[in-house]
């Protein structure tokens, strides 16, 4: 029995030194397979270390190397203005920029863009290529062609003709070769770009400085009547007059005075041109202006009373001449030209008619030569004094001289 004992308590310290061993020894395994691990990673370390645990930030040298990439709405963000479209380089930073520009779609937008034309091509001054320079030329010279088509009142159909009219006549000059302006474009030329342009440099000086304004209407007994409007200011090349706007009224009430004004006004309003700046205003001399009370020029006093108004002078011109030939209406002399066309105006007369044998005493009485010469002699005074209201340049100076 002793000696079971014994052997019983040998084989139980033999286990547990054995325990013992084993887990020392899986602890210096465990040990060493760390360190192997750690010289691994230090063989093998990461070219964009951190990257991916706290993000990539833009770099401003991005832009400078490719002009179309520019920051995000956030640091981990970039903008690219050739796709409009804004992407994340959190993660490989420049390798996200990099990879983007070489994706297909990305390629097919830039192509896209660097064929289409440039917008310095189409203004005049702008530093470009040959081919742009040639351009802006050409559009230069359709502009002028187009103004001055309309200075000269000359009609639009006509602007068919000349781009194959200068392409023969001028074979050697480039910017007649690429002119190409017919009807349509010369029209889009002056209503959409040349008359906007003119029309805005016009009301600034209404705006900041005085000027006149004057108004007739038309003769036309139908619902819409037309008061074309003009001013006149001062610039670098003296007094000019403008054309500003239509002033189209309609309706049975288009020929009053409260729906003209109220069209005047309605124009000066919409550009915001102040009445405080009109220093004269002229008009017919018909009542529906010049009234005391109810007419354009009563209406036009109430929103500045410092305006002038002045009557149209070539009338009180006309009308002195008419009441001096009513003097001499005892021996008809002045029925002769309205009678004459009457007479011509009909194919078949009987020589019998009343209204011949009137017309044939005219022309026989010998008073009536003495007449017409009188007229012929002083109504080209009346004529030339009438003319001199009706130049364009200023004409005051006269006066004094």
């Amino acid at each position: 029995m002793a000696l079971t004992n014994n052997s019983s308590e040998e084989n139980r310290g033999r286990g547990s030194s054995s325990g013992v061993s084993s887990e020392e020894t899986m602890r210096e395994d465990e040990d060493e397979t760390q360190v192997q691990c750690e010289s691994l990673c230090a063989s093998k370390k990461r070219k964009n270390a951190g990257a991916a645990s706290y993000g990539s930030t833009f770099n401003s040298q991005w832009t400078k190397e490719w002009p179309f990439i520019t920051p995000g709405t956030t640091p981990f963000h970039f903008w690219c203005s050739i796709c409009r479209h804004e992407l994340e380089r959190r993660h490989q930073g420049r390798a996200d920029v990099i990879c983007h520009i070489n994706r297909e779609s990305h390629l097919k937008k830039q192509k896209m863009v660097e064929s289409s034309s440039k917008m310095d091509m189409f203004i005049q001054g702008t530093q470009s290529t040959e081919m742009g320079q040639l351009k802006t030329q050409t559009r230069r010279a359709e502009v002028k062609v187009a103004m001055t088509m309309v200075q000269q009142n000359i009609p639009l159909a006509f602007s068919d003709h000349l781009s194959p009219l200068f392409k023969e006549c001028f074979p050697d000059s480039k910017i007649a070769q690429k002119y190409s302006s017919a009807r349509t474009k010369t029209t889009a030329i002056i209503n959409k770009c040349v008359a906007p342009y003119l029309m805005d440099e016009l009301v600034k000086n209404l705006c900041d400085q005085p000027f006149s304004l004057a108004t007739d209407g038309s003769n036309d007994t139908g619902r819409e009547k037309l008061n074309p409007l003009t001013v006149k200011i001062w610039s670098s090349q003296g007094v000019i007059q403008r054309f500003l706007d239509m002033g189209l009224t309609s309706g049975t009430s288009c020929g009053t005075a409260e729906a003209i004004f109220n069209k005047m006004n309605e124009v000066l309003e919409g550009h915001s041109i102040p009445w405080a700046n009109c220093v004269a205003l002229a008009v017919d001399n018909a009542s529906v202006n010049l009234g005391a009370r109810n007419s354009i020029k009563s209406r036009v006093l109430d929103q500045n009373p410092s305006i002038y108004v002045l009557g149209c002078p070539c009338h009180i011109v006309h009308n002195n001449a008419h009441a001096g030939g009513l003097v001499y209406s005892e021996n008809s002399v002045c029925f002769v030209t309205p009678r004459t066309w009457r007479y011509f105006s009909i194919l078949a007369l009987d020589e019998k008619q009343t209204r011949c044998l009137r017309l044939r005493a005219l022309f026989e009485d010998p008073l009536t030569e003495v007449h017409l010469l009188f007229y012929q002699a002083l109504l080209p005074t009346f004529c030339q004094f009438n003319l001199l209201f009706q130049r364009q340049h200023p004409c005051i100076y006269l006066l004094h001289g």
